[in-house]
């Protein structure tokens, strides 16, 4: 077996094989396929890997249809349907390209524009006895919407929550270089490691302090400054382009058309980390 490939992706592969099998001998299906025209073809190809493979491998996460079941696109919270095969399987632990890095979690900012877009608390639009009832049957009661300030722009009305979220560090790196285009000044981006690549997240205990935790900040001139601070030691490193997410480029390394395919594509969802709550599974996010 491939290290890190488990007996649910094995079961996955081999129910997916069956059902094509199926479709396949089926001779009512293939007939109507073979008077169905070219162009139909592709676009019901288009559609099936849409719906069946670009989460399952990891390229697209904002903009497919598992929001409404709040799987997970990073280590699958599903009995059999993997997701984020290609984050699992050929991301590192650091580097410039596309699937590397894990995931991040970001402790705080200054930058409002940043806030006005992540995490996007609605939690405020539901009645009270509609929080209540949701708590009582195991939600957390409070609703985000990140889709909202992702597509159509920074939300004034949240630009001052404090809630820290999980990312992966392909987001955290387009949203330094955001920063960066738009020319932003004198503010600051506080975040550390929640997990590597191929690691699963406990989310019980994702705010537990962090072994580390990196201090990137743009002063008013445009000068960056980044520091990594370790709490045990207290010791204080410059960071290394080489380790922290935040120095990388972007757009991640690869070839040059289909990076740009993907980073249109590939938008991932913030997950809001909440204080207190023994849930075992992220919170809801758009659905």
């Amino acid at each position: 077996l491939v290290q890190g490939v488990g007996i649910y992706d094995i079961c996955f592969v081999l129910i997916a094989i069956i059902i094509i099998f199926g479709i396949i001998a089926d001779s009512s299906i293939t007939k109507q396929l073979e008077v169905v025209q070219l162009p139909a073809k592709c676009c019901i190809l288009l559609v099936f890997f849409y719906a069946f493979a670009m989460m399952p491998l990891g390229l697209q996460d904002m903009g497919n249809t598992h929001m409404f079941s709040n799987m997970r696109f990073i280590h699958s919270n599903h009995l059999i349907l993997p997701t984020g095969l290609l984050q699992s399987y050929l991301g590192q632990s650091q580097g410039p390209g596309p699937f590397d890095g894990g995931i991040i979690r970001i402790l705080s900012t200054t930058n409002q524009h940043f806030s006005a877009i992540w995490p996007n608390e609605v939690s405020y639009r539901l009645p009270s006895t509609g929080r209540t009832a949701l708590r009582k049957v195991g939600h957390s009661g409070r609703e985000f919407l990140p889709l909202l300030g992702t597509i159509y722009g920074p939300q004034p009305t949240f630009s001052n929550q404090t809630v820290q979220y999980a990312i992966h560090a392909y987001e955290l790196r387009r949203m330094i270089a955001d920063a960066r285009r738009l020319d932003h000044r004198n503010f600051s981006l506080t975040y550390t490691h929640l997990s590597n690549v191929s690691s699963r997240i406990d989310w019980q205990r994702a705010l537990d302090p962090p072994e580390f935790f990196v201090h990137f900040q743009v002063n008013e001139n445009g000068q960056i400054s980044c520091l990594r601070r370790y709490f045990n030691s207290r010791k204080t490193i410059p960071c290394n382009i080489d380790a922290d997410i935040a120095l990388q480029p972007w757009p991640p390394k690869g070839p040059r058309f289909l990076i740009f395919i993907l980073t249109k594509l590939l938008v991932y969802y913030p997950v809001p980390l909440l204080p207190g709550s023994d849930l075992t599974e992220m919170v809801c996010c758009d659905g």
